[in-house]
């Protein structure tokens, strides 16, 4: 912190300190009698003015060079830069990822978010500028309007308040803090739009899959189911014509000729005879089998 002025001092601009004249630069300046009298006769016999006259006489402002810096007219001495700024003599800006407190405030902190606080060369100029422009202000003098300007250019596009630490209007929080741009009303239709024609093109041609494999399950079942069928009705056959002939060897010899002459079932027609009741079931059941299979592969 820079010490204030003694009462003979003079009030230096930003960017410069009070310091007393040396020695051989009072020897050549005129007495403070001599200067108060050329006032006088001036029409200027003010006490006030006298009173700077002298302290000109022995104090001189001097530039404060950078890294160093002065935001205090009545310093003596230049105060050291900040750490996480760049001094200039007059004013004190914030590297990228540090916010200021005020255009005339030593305090830099560290942003909330590294890249809510990084300049580009156009905001740094604008910021300059801004100094140069109101290096002879005061913080009271500064116009608020003007402060909230240099806040801005010290927050990337889409960050406000103190340590960009917020949204603006139109942008929205991501993960890590960021802010990004919201998307408008038509883009989220769009999207959700496309959103849906996927999700029934998905089940479209799930159903599409899941029909092709029911039919296929179908026609391998129904082979199964008709071998089995055909199996059971060969075997009923057999028992049928063994039957017919263990009864011919038991019976008479004019039974056995009649027994003879009658049909055996060797195919599995509807209507066999009720002499062989199990052949005539199992031929019926495969006729009804293939039927079904028939009805059932005809085009829905």
């Amino acid at each position: 912190m820079a010490s204030t002025k003694s009462t003979c001092q003079e009030a230096c601009e930003t960017g410069f300190v009070s310091e007393p004249r040396p020695v051989r630069d009072l020897k050549a300046q005129p007495s403070a009698p001599t200067v108060m009298s050329t006032q006088a006769q001036a029409g200027q016999p003010n006490s006030t003015t006298q009173a700077k006259l002298i302290c000109r006489e022995k104090f001189v402002c001097t530039e404060c060079k950078a890294p160093l810096y002065s935001f205090y007219p009545n310093a003596t001495t230049c105060s050291a830069c900040p750490a996480r700024a760049d001094c200039h003599g007059h004013y004190v800006l914030p590297r990228n990822g540090s916010f200021q407190s005020h255009p005339r405030s030593p305090l830099v902190h560290k942003c909330l978010v590294a890249e809510a606080c990084v300049r580009h060369a156009d905001a740094i100029e604008n910021m300059t500028r801004w100094a140069d422009d109101y290096k002879n202000y005061s913080t009271r003098q500064i116009p608020a309007d003007q402060a909230a300007r240099y806040n801005a250019w010290m927050c990337q596009t889409g960050y406000t308040s103190p340590l960009c630490g917020a949204c603006i209007e139109g942008y929205g929080r991501v993960s890590g803090g960021k802010c990004r741009a919201c998307r408008s009303r038509v883009d989220h239709a769009v999207f959700y739009v496309l959103v849906c024609l996927l999700m029934l093109v998905w089940v479209g041609i799930q159903g599409i899959m899941h029909m092709k494999q029911v039919r296929k399950n179908h026609n391998i079942m129904l082979q199964q189911g008709i071998r089995h069928f055909g199996r059971q009705a060969a075997t009923a056959q057999q028992q049928a014509a063994a039957a017919a002939a263990q009864a011919a060897s038991n019976a008479s010899p004019g039974q056995a000729t009649i027994t003879a002459m009658q049909p055996v079932a060797t195919t599995p027609f509807k209507g066999v005879g009720t002499a062989y009741p199990a052949a005539a079931a199992a031929a019926d059941v495969i006729l009804d089998v293939q039927d079904t299979a028939h009805d059932d592969q005809q085009p829905l």
